[in-house]
């Protein structure tokens, strides 16, 4: 997961920002927001950044990259590089140019080998929770999906197995506050979707 903000101002189309990763090293750079090869490798929760132009203020983003181990190979101990570019024409103006606020990577390491799953959609409300929330998620064939929730340090607090429903009901009494991850998978049909949300007392 890596989520954070950003605020951009910029005089033209032609200044613009970018957020790379590399999976060698920097051998390659793959634009998370831009790239079409791999677009189905993020999975974003929130629409995605606008790097020119005007955001009129802070803008959230929050993207989940959980399926770039299966795809690039990455093993346990292997470095992923991030990147972020701002690109201006020659044209001196006064604009703010882009900034970026609260940047935050959270990584989970399962102990199975990975496979390549298919990204659903899946959307958490309320989100700040206080007790009650639900999961909803895309499952119109009834398949069997299993709910783990992590916190964010990567312990597994939660689990359900056999959720037949496109939803899920959770009481949260007995959780902490705090900010955590939901994850469900279909190993069936490989499908599987990620979420964030936070807990407040």
């Amino acid at each position: 997961m890596f989520y954070g903000q950003y605020a951009v101002q910029t005089d033209s189309l032609n200044d613009y920002g970018l957020i790379e990763f590399s999976p060698d090293n920097g051998t390659t750079w793959i634009d998370i927001i831009n790239d079409t090869l791999y677009s189905s490798t993020f999975l974003w929760y929130s629409p995605k950044p606008v790097l020119t132009g005007n955001s009129y203020g802070w803008e959230h983003f929050d993207v989940s990259m959980a399926d770039i181990g299966s795809v690039f190979n990455i093993q346990l101990g292997d470095t992923l590089l991030l990147r972020f570019s701002f690109i201006s024409d020659s044209i001196a103006d006064n604009q703010d140019g882009l900034m970026y606020d609260n940047l935050c990577f959270t990584d989970f390491v399962e102990g199975i080998s990975e496979t390549s799953f298919k990204p659903i959609k899946s959307k958490i409300f309320p989100n700040p929770v206080k007790r009650i929330f639900t999961i909803e998620f895309e499952n119109p064939d009834s398949e069997l999906f299993q709910l783990s929730i992590y916190d964010i340090h990567s312990n597994l607090i939660f689990t359900r197995d056999n959720i037949s429903e496109n939803n899920v009901v959770i009481d949260a009494q007995s959780f902490e506050q705090g900010t955590f991850i939901y994850k469900l998978t279909n190993l069936k049909a490989q499908e599987r979707s990620w979420g964030k949300f936070i807990i407040v007392k």
